[in-house]
This record gives C-alpha cells, sequence and structure tokens, in this order.
C-alpha cells in the first residue's frame, strides 16, 4: 500500500487541481519544489511538499502570477493567504485549508478553522459554502486512494462534534409549538452530518424534534411515530442502491406514516430526482430541505 506521506505529481494535481504538466514546468523554471527520490528512484512529494502546492494554488485562484509566489518564502506564503482568509473570508482558500489540516491530521487548526467560518459565515452558510465543497473534495480524493478511510473519518468526526455543539447552543423549542419532527437515518446509513444539519435547520426555527440518529430499521421508527405522533419526518438517503430501492423505500415510508409530511433529501435522491409520492416530499440538496423549512413550515 502507498504511504500516506508521498505524493506522486498526479497525485498532488488531483488535490491542488493544477495541472501536472504546469506543475513541472514550474518545478523547472522557477525551483519552487524538488521532488525526492526513493530508493527505487521513483520521484516523489512528501507532506510538506504538499502544504506548498496547496498554498501556491490558493494564491494562484486569488490573482497571484506563479512569479510573484516564487519570489516569496514560505512563511511569506501563508501570512498571505492567512490576510486573504481573514477577515475577508475566501472559501476557495478555507476548502485548501481544511484538505491540508486532514492529511496532516492537525485537529486544533482544523477546529480553527470551522470555527471562524462560523463566525463569519454562521452555521448554515458555512456548511453550504465551505463544509459540502470540501467534502466533495474529500470524497473524490478517497475514492482515488489520496486520502485514507482514517482522515476521512477525521475530519467528518470533528464537523459533527461542532454541529453537535451548534444544537446544542440553540434555545430549548418551546412545547407549545405544535410543529414535532423525527429524524433518522435508515438500515444501512450511517453518514450523520447531513442529518446533523437538519435537526440544527429545525431547531434554529424554534420546532421541537426527536433525533434518533444512524441505522435504525423503520420498523422501529414506526413504534416511535405511534407515541411522538410527528407532523413531519426526517430522513437522508447517500447509499444510492438503485432507482428501485428509493421508490420502494419512499413507498413504504408513506404506508407506514401517513399522518406525517416525510422529507428525504441527500446524493441518492439528488441522482434519480423522484416524483413526490403522497405524503412523500423529495428534496435533493440540503439548501433545498433549508428552504422547505423555512419557507413552508410555520409556527
Amino acid at each position: 500500500m502507498k504511504q500516506v506521506n508521498q505524493f506522486s505529481i498526479s497525485d498532488i494535481s488531483a488535490i491542488t487541481g493544477i495541472k501536472s504538466a504546469t506543475l513541472r514546468i514550474w518545478e523547472q523554471r522557477y525551483q519552487i519544489i524538488h521532488a525526492k527520490r526513493s530508493a527505487s528512484n521513483i520521484r516523489y512529494y512528501d507532506d510538506f511538499d504538499l502544504r506548498i502546492f496547496l498554498n501556491i494554488s490558493c494564491l494562484i485562484e486569488n490573482g497571484f502570477k506563479i512569479s510573484e509566489i516564487a519570489a516569496m518564502s514560505d512563511a511569506q506564503r501563508v501570512e498571505t493567504i492567512q490576510n486573504l482568509s481573514y477577515p475577508q473570508l475566501n472559501t476557495p482558500i478555507v476548502i485548501q485549508e481544511l484538505i491540508e489540516q486532514t492529511l496532516s491530521l492537525n485537529e486544533q487548526l482544523f477546529k480553527t478553522t470551522i470555527q471562524t467560518c462560523i463566525k463569519e459565515l454562521g452555521v448554515m452558510e458555512t456548511m453550504l459554502q465551505c463544509v459540502y465543497p470540501f467534502l466533495s473534495r474529500v470524497g473524490l480524493l478517497w475514492q482515488t486512494g489520496l486520502i485514507a478511510p482514517a482522515q476521512e473519518h477525521f475530519a467528518s468526526s470533528l464537523i459533527k462534534q461542532r454541529l453537535i455543539v451548534a444544537i446544542d447552543e440553540l434555545p430549548i423549542p418551546d412545547s407549545a409549538n405544535e410543529n414535532k419532527f423525527i429524524l433518522f437515518l435508515p438500515e444501512g446509513e450511517f453518514h450523520e452530518i447531513a442529518l446533523l444539519l437538519a435537526q440544527f435547520m429545525v431547531r434554529a426555527n424554534g420546532f421541537q424534534s426527536l433525533y434518533l440518529g444512524q441505522n435504525l430499521p423503520i420498523p422501529y421508527v414506526q413504534e416511535v411515530v405511534a407515541s411522538y405522533h410527528p407532523n413531519y419526518i426526517i430522513t437522508i438517503i447517500t447509499n444510492d442502491l438503485g432507482e428501485d430501492f428509493l421508490s420502494n423505500l419512499m413507498q413504504d415510508m408513506t404506508s407506514r406514516f401517513p399522518a406525517a409530511t416525510i422529507l428525504i433529501a441527500g446524493s441518492a435522491v439528488s441522482t434519480h430526482n423522484p416524483n413526490p409520492l403522497n405524503n412523500c416530499v423529495p428534496l435533493c440538496a440540503i439548501d433545498e430541505l433549508y428552504a422547505f423549512i423555512a419557507e413552508n413550515i410555520k409556527e
């Protein structure tokens, strides 16, 4: 297995978005960085090199010329990026920073970056503008083996922790509010970030909710529905098991929960874009779910 701290030039290209040919030209012309050689004489770059490339990519995206960047020391590049990022938040830079912090497993910097985004943008916009694009990049890098599963879990866990804190910081919903929600992930679904964000949306709008978490068979949810009597049920489907599976799931939920409005979102819903079914409303993207809760559900 390839060591996590060794990257080929194609790996660097995939992570930074800069073409391999361009990276080779920069290396030869500006002497910014030099590839190392393995015992078998194979060129590679390490984590320190990757950080330099990420910094270069950020500066290029913000209009700097490569000749200007090459004239800077590494410390000057870092300082320039920090001045770009704060206080005027630059989301492409934030995404690159989060990727670097994930690769280096730097918990403190990762938390600081997320907290700074929340301070500038708020929880919802941080998730939509920074975290979701970051997770999309991480997913691609994970599929190609450039990010290890442990690194992806590291980032996801920190994001979930911050969402849980944000939820806990919200006022306790007024029990007089008649709108009640149940939120859960069905059996086989384990990715909680979108569901936690949905819980934040619900609580931020002052509605009551029960958060049942991941990997819960629908018959178990039915037992809770019978006693809690929710007006709305939210679930997220990430695993794409096919259009027929999604259709059958929607039919099963509408038959089991006829008195509630079912809001179903997630990447599998986005892929197949099913039509609404009875009391089941498919919402392709998380911002559509946010809009639905904010605009269609009144106190």
